[in-house]
């Protein structure tokens, strides 16, 4: 399409820090990673020129997503360069990274007509060339889905079914939760490209209420295992495959409900959660198959009580792996993906 290709470039460009940033989003760091954005050439008149050329209908689709997709961008690197380092400012720039998910949705659909934003959907070290072609048509809804997932709406899930997806063969099932305050159509966007690349079914559910309910478990519990029930009753899921996942409030619910009665995953990652708040349970982890990852820097659940809990699960008979990355602080580290998928998938 007539004037795509610079600005998909600079989206990426754009895309691509703020990923990295992600991985280790420290406040003390965050003067560093300001800097780091104002270095990053600017696409605003890119998009204004795109957005002056009147396109037939077959491309106009394209140069709609994109201009979205710019507008998400700008939203994000504006409101992350305004925020200062008082806790107020720290937060308007977690809060920040929101409109890159929106960007990401917009870019999604493009990603068979573009190789470099294929590319970008892509989990690193994974030849795309490798993954197999989509399936022929077959009625089977596939690739992303949205149930009443809408971010100003709460109690719906966004699912993924890997475009190649075949009823022949059991599917490996994620479930991701997102943080307190967080919304499952973002937090999706944390395990996309690993599912995509893993060949995983990837489901991302918005709690109830502004986070999970920690109180009354059965209250997100029910409706989260509606929501898998209906995926297993619609896709052929593996049950010894089905992983419950989760940051911060997201973890400490996937501990909670691995510890319940409501419990049907066969393995459950939590990542930056209250694993402290479990070594009164321990025995109820018993046999389970735990991955617990925390950060040596993390400023809301210090490390040290999650490092005691760890011990005190493994101790109890939980089949666990406690990671912990000195240079974390509390946030998803995506690099993370791809050693529990190891794990996982073993």
């Amino acid at each position: 399409m007539i004037g795509s290709d610079q600005l998909i470039e600079k989206l990426l460009q754009t895309l691509s820090v703020f990923e990295d940033i992600q991985l280790r989003l420290d406040p003390p760091r965050f003067a560093e990673y300001q800097s780091r954005v104002k270095a990053i050439p600017d696409f605003t008149q890119l998009a204004d020129n795109l957005r002056a050329i009147e396109l037939p209908e077959a491309q106009a689709f394209a140069q709609r997503q994109l201009l979205k997709a710019a507008a998400q961008v700008a939203k994000g690197k504006e409101t992350f360069l305004a925020a200062d380092q008082s806790r107020v400012g720290l937060m308007s720039a977690f809060r920040s990274l929101r409109f890159f998910c929106r960007a990401y949705e917009a870019l999604y659909p493009l990603a068979p007509f573009y190789k470099n934003i294929e590319d970008f959907f892509s989990a690193a070290g994974k030849d795309p060339a490798e993954k197999p072609k989509p399936a022929a048509a077959d009625g089977i809804p596939r690739g992303i889905m949205d149930f009443g997932n809408d971010r100003n709406a709460r109690g719906g899930y966004t699912l993924y079914v890997p475009e190649y997806y075949s009823p022949e063969t059991e599917w490996p099932l994620i479930v991701a939760l997102h943080g307190g305050s967080g919304h499952g159509a973002d937090f999706f966007w944390s395990w996309l490209k690993t599912a995509r690349a893993r060949g995983a079914i990837l489901l991302a559910p918005s709690s109830l209420e502004n986070t999970w309910s920690m109180h009354i478990p059965t209250a997100d519990g029910r409706a989260m295992l509606k929501m898998v029930n209906t995926t297993i009753g619609n896709y052929k899921i593996d049950p010894q495959r089905m992983l419950i996942t989760g940051i911060s409030d997201g973890g400490t619910f996937s501990l909670m409900l691995t510890a319940s009665a409501m419990n049907i995953f066969s393995h459950t990652a939590a990542v930056a959660c209250a694993g402290h708040a479990f070594t009164q349970q321990a025995k109820q982890f018993a046999q389970k198959k735990i991955y617990l990852v925390h950060g040596g820097r993390d400023w809301m659940f210090p490390v040290a009580p999650v490092r005691t809990a760890a011990a005190t699960l493994q101790a109890a008979g939980a089949d666990i792996i406690y990671r912990e990355i000195a240079d974390l602080s509390h946030n998803y580290p995506g690099d993370e993906n791809a050693r529990i998928m190891d794990w996982f998938l073993a």
